[in-house]
């Protein structure tokens, strides 16, 4: 599979194609891009007026969990940011009815740019004043708060 190609670059290959009038050949050594993908990119622009197919589909199986699972999720994790993703599981499955594997909530979390980080800087500072009374803490690395933190078993 080759490199992904960003719209800007193809609204680049259609303007220089239609205002500057360059041929294929020369924006494709221009670009450093092949010359099919500067024919395919102005033939879908001649064809739909845009540089994607609007009718191209993702492939793959459809997600099981909708916008408003999705948004109920969110909810949860702002509201108790030190869930598991078991428990999300539970929680989505007691309220929702939807029974979806680990694998799917931590697709979803990822999908709403929510990370794995599992420290927060509040148990950090607590270590630090044990560290300062001389009593011994335990050898954790830390992470900075992030407002969307969620935390995995280990």
């Amino acid at each position: 599979m080759g490199r992904a190609i960003s719209e800007d670059l193809k609204h680049r290959i259609v303007l220089m194609y239609e205002t500057d009038g360059l041929t294929m050949e020369v924006i494709a050594e221009t670009l450093r891009v092949s010359i099919g993908l500067v024919s395919k990119v102005i033939c879908l622009h001649q064809l739909y007026g845009q540089v994607t197919n609007p009718f191209g589909h993702h492939t793959g199986r459809p997600s099981l969990l909708n916008n408003d699972d999705l948004q109920f999720i969110s909810a949860i994790i702002h509201a108790n940011p030190g869930l598991y993703l078991d428990e999300i599981q539970n929680k989505s499955a007691n309220v929702w009815d939807i029974q979806v594997s680990i694998a799917t909530i931590a697709r979803a979390l990822h999908q709403l740019d929510l990370t794995r980080k599992s420290t927060t800087r509040a148990a950090a500072q607590r270590d630090e004043e044990l560290r300062t009374l001389g009593k011994p803490c335990w050898p954790i690395s830390r992470f900075l708060e992030t407002p969307n933190t969620i935390m995995m078993r280990p």
